[in-house]
């Protein structure tokens, strides 16, 4: 029994031994790396056999670990050593401070490549603390390079794969106002689009030949290296920094790292914008857009939601040639974003909403909720393909009628109809006299009469359609489109209406007019005292919702022979002839 202690005993005091010589060495080795002496530290390394990945990432009592100190002086050799003896570069346990940490913040810049390239993951690794801030706030190498505008670790650590999440180096480029940071920041925030693809048919007609024939003769550059091939989704919502503009150049900046190829061509970097097909950059502090953005081409979705947007960009007049007369009008401008099918609005402080926001070829969902909206342009019905409007919480008492230019248009129309009808009266008797005469001309002359056919003055040309039955794939709607032989496609195609939360008083007499195709109508939280006549809603309507308001009259006929202005209204067409030509026949009740 007592050998067997006595050798307890001899081993505890080997292993301290061993122990002390442990920390001795170690001891040895970390005064050898503050003095930079690199032989005595490879001496020591090379002695140490087995032993010297245990020693070499030893922290007695807590200390930094000796590649966070060789780190921190920025001493490559040193560095190199302690790596290729197994030092580890995993953040400390105790002070949570990583040796990518202290190489960033220090500016060490080959040392933080050293890390990168023996340690990729610890591109992500977050460090518990600031070395200066106070302890409940996290710190990570690129928030240190940012906050030392150190360019070339940021993009060693961005070309790595760093993130910025939690947009912490983004709040620090921003107060220190450094676009250069930014711009790189932001461009990190760009993705593949797996969904949608570039436009590059309209990629094509809008570039400038010169932009190919100028590098004909460079043969190292391809259809890549000209024009962008990765669809480009950008999401910038809240980016917790106080975001307070967009720049086109921050566009193209993100557009171009998911098509570096394009950096060859340093002339023409815009053209990476075809690229985009998703922006979000809503919840953020924005207050003016630029135009660039409203002439995106490839642009499918846009998010300009919870900003400071007061206004919003008007299209520029395109320059007239030389030679040309035509002169185009203000409110004939329209934004060059064909594919626009999403645009978000809402939270913001509009005043007004753009006649060209209604001409988007391709736009189907709008939101312009919660503005200071007072008036919707009448060219809202005239939208192509405009299926979805929410504008509720804003301060709308009525929607758009027939403007006046299109009143004058109609009261044109109305006198050149008549005036041609008298003539066509005038020419008609005046042809019949003169055949009657030849009839007896020619009966005493005893030479047979000729028949005069009448020429027909006007003709209708109709188009056919030849639909083939399943030759594609079929598509479910909500709601059947009102389409006869004789309707133009510029009817409203609306068929969802969110008017809640406004200071609407009675329904809208516009609406079985100019709403042909409208299924669901949202007037909750106004002020309606009546439900109006049954003839004051479209005929398509499925779904309505007229909650919390001070309705007390029940839906009615209205008076054909009453002298009301309201009863005269509610009778009144407001369908202008032109644009919805041929729906008549569905709201011949109301003339």
């Amino acid at each position: 029994m007592n050998c067997q202690i006595d050798r307890a005993l001899v081993e505890l005091v080997n292993v301290d031994a061993k122990e002390k010589a442990r920390l001795d060495i170690h001891a040895a080795i970390g005064h050898a790396c503050s003095q930079g002496d690199v032989n005595s530290v490879q001496q020591l390394l090379s002695s140490l056999q087995n032993d010297a990945e245990l020693i070499v990432n030893m922290a007695p009592s807590g200390a930094n670990t000796l590649l966070f100190s060789a780190c921190e002086v920025g001493n490559r050799q040193i560095v190199k050593l302690l790596l290729d003896f197994g030092a580890d570069g995993r953040c400390h346990s105790v002070t949570k401070y990583s040796p990518l940490y202290i190489a960033s913040y220090q500016g060490q810049r080959e040392v933080v490549e050293m890390l990168l390239i023996k340690f990729p993951e610890l591109v992500q690794d977050v460090s518990s603390c600031s070395i200066e801030d106070d302890l409940n706030y996290t710190s990570s190498g690129l928030v240190e390079a940012c906050r030392n505008r150190d360019v070339p670790i940021v993009d060693l650590l961005l070309k790595r794969g760093a993130r910025d999440d939690d947009c912490k180096a983004l709040v620090i480029a921003v107060t220190n106002k450094d676009e250069t940071l930014i711009a790189k920041l932001l461009s990190t925030k760009a993705h593949p689009d797996p969904e949608y693809k570039i436009n590059k048919k309209s990629m094509t007609e809008n570039i400038n030949s010169t932009h190919i024939t100028m590098f004909a003769n460079i043969s190292s550059l391809t259809y890549s290296s000209l024009f962008p091939n990765t669809p480009t989704m950008i999401n910038w919502h809240n980016q917790k920094c106080g975001l307070s503009e967009i720049k086109l150049q921050w566009l193209i900046d993100a557009a171009l790292n998911l098509n570096p190829k394009l950096k060859q061509n340093p002339r023409s970097y815009d053209i990476a914008l075809f690229s985009i097909t998703r922006l979000d950059v809503s919840n953020n502090n924005i207050s003016q857009i630029p135009l660039g953005v409203f002439q995106l081409q490839s642009l499918k979705y846009l998010n300009l939601s919870q900003n400071r947007i007061e206004i919003l960009p008007i299209p520029e007049v395109p320059p007239v040639k030389k030679g040309s007369k035509r002169k185009v009008r203000k409110e004939n401008l329209s934004y060059c974003c064909p594919l626009l099918e999403e645009l978000y609005l809402q939270e913001n402080r509009l005043n007004q909403v753009p006649d060209a926001i209604f001409k988007l070829p391709n736009l189907i969902t709008l939101v312009i909720s919660n503005n200071k909206l007072q008036h919707l342009p009448y060219d809202m019905w005239m939208a192509p393909k405009l299926k979805e409007l929410n504008a509720s919480f804003n301060l709308l008492k009525e929607l758009p009628s027939a403007p006046n230019e299109v009143k004058e248009n109609l009261d044109r129309m109305s006198v050149s109809s008549s005036e041609s009808h008298l003539s066509n009266l005038t020419e008609n008797d005046s042809e019949s006299e003169i055949t009657e005469f030849d009839k007896m001309l020619c009966h005493e002359e005893s030479v047979p009469a000729v028949k005069y056919r009448k020429k027909e003055r006007s003709y209708f040309q109709l188009d056919v359609n030849h639909h083939h039955i399943w030759s594609k794939n079929v598509e479910v709607t909500e709601q059947i489109f009102h389409y006869d032989e004789t309707s133009l496609e510029k009817c409203s195609q609306l068929s969802a209406l969110n008017l809640a939360h406004n200071l609407f008083t009675s329904i809208p007499v516009v609406l079985p007019c100019l709403a042909v195709n409208l299924t669901r109508l949202n007037m909750a939280f106004n002020t309606l005292r009546s439900m109006s006549h049954i003839t004051s809603y479209p005929s398509s309507l499925k779904q309505l919702d007229l909650s919390h308001n001070q309705i007390t009259v029940w839906p009615s006929l209205p008076q054909v022979e009453a002298h009301d202005n309201m009863e005269l209204a509610n009778l009144a067409c407001y369908m202008d002839n032109v644009a919805f030509k041929g729906k008549s026949a569905e709201v011949g009740g109301r003339y």
